[in-house]
């Protein structure tokens, strides 16, 4: 395995975010997004608040 130092991963990561953004963007489906998460309490009384 090639040993890497921290700012050659950031350039290699910076490097590739474009694409992988735009593939995710491409490949995303149309389906609704779904909370896999329980909501915590501040978000619970923001969203009672506006609706």
């Amino acid at each position: 395995m090639k040993e890497m130092d921290f700012s050659e991963l950031t350039e290699w990561i910076l490097e590739r975010k474009s694409d992988v953004e735009r593939h995710i963007l491409q490949t995303k489906g149309k389906e609704r997004n779904i909370r896999t998460r329980a909501r915590d309490e501040n978000e619970a009384k923001i969203l009672e608040t506006y609706t």
